[in-house]
């Protein structure tokens, strides 16, 4: 979820209305100060974290369709995330993962006009 570019009162009744439906939200905080050796490539922290949500997620939903926000404008890197993310569920009793990578700016998932 992103709410960066809203006002205050918006992200406000937003989570308002959230409370109010019956959801579970996932969530994985990543302390990059407790990271001793940090990877070589800096993407990996993000592709972990991402990874961990998703493994959660699949535990709970093995029938289940992921949105991510188009990170990259790099194919070559998306295509990473993806594999990344598969390997992280490939011992998961799964039915089926779609994942799909889409700018948020361009899929309107929830109104806030209320």
């Amino acid at each position: 979820m992103k709410a960066t570019v809203l006002e205050e009162r918006v992200i406000e009744r937003l989570l308002r209305s959230i409370v109010e439906e019956d959801v579970e939200i996932v969530t994985v905080i990543v302390d990059k100060r407790a990271i001793l050796r940090p990877p070589e490539d800096p993407e990996d922290i993000y592709r972990e974290a991402v990874t961990k949500a998703v493994v959660h997620c699949v535990e709970r939903w093995p029938r289940i369709e992921f949105f991510l926000d188009k990170r990259y404008t790099k194919r070559s890197l998306r295509l990473e995330l993806e594999r990344v993310i598969r390997e992280g569920i490939a011992g998961l009793p799964q039915e089926v993962v779609l994942i799909r990578q889409e700018d948020s700016r361009n899929r309107l998932v929830l109104s806030l006009s209320k």
